[in-house]
């Protein structure tokens, strides 16, 4: 029975895969926070400790006689989260606590130790289609914290030889998260009113099931070669044209679109992020959100699917969208 940790376990990502590995029989420990809800993990046969990935001390040990780490835990705070100690919270969380964990790992010599990332770690990049070899443009606090823990993981393979692989991850639909932009484009569709900027609807945006992004964390970790970077979507882009299409049918409004001028708005968002940094607000939109919903990409998936046998089942964009609705309506979010 393979044994494995699993951080962040009581969260979006990490409660799936924690289910998904149960149901196939491993043998699973979950670090946790002490505040932390953990009834849904108390249902399932798991182990629960309690620890801090910021506190050296509270983890010591935490690996020993596991052969596979997932680690899914990152800061809570908002994605474009631009408040003064912001920089400081996210890399506390997302490069010091992943170190910290990679150090436990090392000790306890584990076999493969998957960092779960996101495409955030390469902000905006300059070219419509990329893929791992591409280079990184991170701007915002937790696009820049992404991309040092990424650093600092690769860090530990070349010099110390963790045996970390990498997921890259793009938007994470399906039910369980709360806190998503996905959930406030329901909302403004039923208020009938969707904001675009500029003139444009045409611009690609890549998406993924939160099944399929599991099932790629457990192909990565068996398959997957120590030191590289696999990015996962659902196998195609989606238009911008084509998602707001699809939240009306399913919401079953349609509704206007108001055209906001990209230039004068992006110039606002960098004197509220200057704002962010001074007062205790966070900023309602940032340059570094403008930018990812601006901007046309395309995200090519084939190291994976080649290296990983990585095959996305989910890929129907109204499927994807009516599962996630259906769960925030019965949670009461919509």
């Amino acid at each position: 029975m393979p044994t494995v940790l699993v951080t962040g376990g009581t969260g979006f990502v990490g409660r799936r895969l924690v289910k998904i590995l149960c149901e196939q029989g491993d043998d699973v420990t979950c670090l946790v926070r002490k505040s932390s809800n953990v009834s849904e993990l108390e249902s399932l046969n798991v182990r629960i400790v309690t620890g801090d990935l910021e506190d050296p001390a509270s983890i010591k040990g935490i690996t020993d006689g596991i052969e596979t780490v997932y680690h899914t835990a990152c800061s809570d705070q908002h994605t474009f989260a631009h408040a003064g100690n912001s920089t400081e919270r996210f890399v506390r969380v997302n490069v010091d606590g992943s170190v910290n964990l990679g150090r436990e790992a090392l000790a306890s010599n584990v076999r493969s130790f998957v960092h779960v990332s996101s495409t955030a770690a390469m902000g905006t990049p300059v070219e419509v289609e990329v893929d791992e070899t591409s280079p990184c443009n991170p701007s915002a606090p937790n696009q820049i914290s992404k991309y040092k823990a990424e650093q600092a993981m690769l860090h530990l393979w070349h010099n110390e030889g963790l045996p970390v692989k990498i997921v890259r991850s793009c938007l994470v639909l399906g039910p369980g998260r709360d806190k998503a932009e996905v959930r406030e484009m329901f909302r403004l569709i039923k208020k009938r009113i969707f904001p675009i900027l500029g003139w444009k609807m045409d611009q690609r945006k890549p998406l993924i099931y939160l099944d399929d992004l599991v099932h790629a964390l457990i192909l990565t970790a068996r398959k997957g070669r120590p030191g590289e970077i696999y990015l996962v979507t659902s196998g195609r882009p989606y238009s911008l044209r084509e998602l707001v299409k699809n939240l009306e049918r399913i919401v079953g409004r349609t509704c206007g679109h108001i055209h906001i001028p990209y230039l004068p708005l992006y110039l606002i968002a960098g004197l509220l992020e200057l704002a962010g940094k001074v007062f205790p607000l966070t900023p309602p939109f940032t340059r570094a959100r403008l930018k990812l919903f601006h901007a046309d990409r395309i995200i090519n998936i084939n190291k994976a699917i080649t290296e990983l046998d990585y095959k996305p089942q989910t890929t129907d964009l109204e499927q994807m969208l009516r599962l996630t609705y259906d769960w925030y309506k019965q949670a009461g979010l919509v």
